[in-house]
């Protein structure tokens, strides 16, 4: 698990984009984008949002997000909890790994990321970046056909796809997952405005891809199956790993680790590049024991 996580990290070393090309692009017309987003509107008030009007208003995070319940589970506390975290370890094996990232296959997708006018949930760019990763993970997955490897959409009642990628373990058992939303937003204009979102969050996205790469072409077999996870509508309030959570839940599917990446690329001038690990708030209901450790096998 350490070896994972420790090529994470310098994936997001190598990867701080000072200044990334952004194309300009026409908003595309889109005469139903308006009904989509009233569509939207009643299907996610059905499932338990206290409110939707982050889909179609402002949606930044206001107070009243801390009362916003999960499908099916109208009594979920949110609570901080901390975890800790063993030494480094696999040193060997991280450095021969992580020979093999690539800046330039970061950027490249970065770029090819923020060419979408723009990456919101019910926008067509949206729906397209979304088949963009699935397309651009399964090419990978191509020239490793020996890894097992697959990818696939999880399909949402709003255009935009989040998108899974596994690595099988060699055991059954708990998952880990390594993730980062792929959704972009402008808050004065969510539906037309330009949004290119290279830091947040075209970056993470992109870094995740190159180390999913590199696992791939290391011959990676972990003990337990590892999953990427790029998610879909995290700016109107984390909508798309909701229902993933939950699908998993219902499944019986036990998360043995979990890391989310986001805003890994820019760096302002005269600032300290940090890199820092953040409490986040926990649904008790989906996460019976969230302060576990991190545990010392490989995978």
């Amino acid at each position: 698990m350490k070896l994972l996580y420790a090529i994470l990290h310098v994936a997001i070393v190598i990867a701080p984009i000072n200044a990334i090309m952004v194309p300009p692009q026409a908003p595309g017309a889109n005469a139903d984008l308006r009904a989509k987003a009233e569509k939207l509107e009643v299907e996610t008030d059905s499932v338990g949002f206290s409110s939707s009007r982050y889909l179609v208003e402002d949606t930044r995070f206001q107070s009243k997000v801390t009362n916003m319940h999960l499908p099916n589970a109208p009594n979920s506390v949110q609570r901080d909890v901390l975890a800790t975290y063993p030494a480094p370890s696999h040193k060997r094996a991280i450095e021969a790994i992580a020979a093999n990232l690539s800046l330039s296959n970061i950027q490249a997708w970065v770029n090819e990321l923020t060419v979408y006018h723009n990456r919101y949930l019910v926008s067509d760019g949206g729906a397209e970046s979304a088949e963009w990763f699935v397309q651009t993970v399964n090419d990978i997955i191509s020239e490793y056909p020996g890894s097992g490897a697959t990818v696939s959409p999880f399909k949402h009642t709003w255009p935009q796809d989040s998108v899974i990628a596994k690595i099988p373990g060699s055991t059954n058992g708990s998952i880990t997952i390594i993730s980062a939303h792929l959704d972009s937003i402008n808050r004065k204009d969510l539906h037309q405005g330009r949004a290119p979102g290279a830091d947040d969050n075209a970056a993470a996205a992109s870094d995740l891809i190159e180390v999913f790469r590199v696992l791939l072409a290391s011959g990676f077999k972990p003990k337990t199956t590892v999953e990427f996870h790029w998610y879909s509508g995290e700016e109107p309030g984390s909508l798309g790993s909701r229902p993933i959570a939950k699908s998993y839940n219902d499944a019986g599917i036990q998360v043995k680790a979990m890391m989310n990446l986001v805003l890994t690329a820019y760096v302002p001038p005269n600032t300290e590049e940090v890199i820092a690990l953040m409490p986040v708030r926990v649904s008790v209901e989906y996460a019976p024991n969230p302060a576990a450790t991190i545990d010392d096998d490989p995978s």
